[in-house]
């Protein structure tokens, strides 16, 4: 039996507060800091290239497997998010768009 894996998309991950756009539809830095704790505590984070090595059928997702993924590679991302997964060890996949 193979596990299935939760990804996780986010877009903007800012202090809104003190942001520009305040109201633009985002994600506050010191929420998303609670939700890597809450994944942490109930989830396992795994690579891009564990889940694609698992799609292929070449190895085993632990159970309760998650990615984040972050669309547009931001300056947010660079800023806000980058050092919080620098810090905790967990591997994000950015996807910044290209022509």
């Amino acid at each position: 039996m193979s596990h299935s894996l939760t990804i996780i998309m986010y877009h903007y991950v800012r202090d809104l507060q003190n942001s520009r756009y305040p109201q633009i539809k985002g994600l506050d830095t010191e929420l998303f800091k609670g939700q890597l704790a809450f994944l942490k505590y109930h989830y396992r984070f795994v690579t891009m290239e564990q889940g694609i090595e698992a799609l292929a059928g070449g190895s085993r997702l632990p159970e309760k497997a998650v990615l984040l993924t972050f669309d547009d590679a931001y300056k947010d991302h660079y800023n806000n998010v980058f050092p919080l997964l620098d810090e905790l060890g967990i591997q994000g996949s950015f996807f910044p768009p290209v022509k």
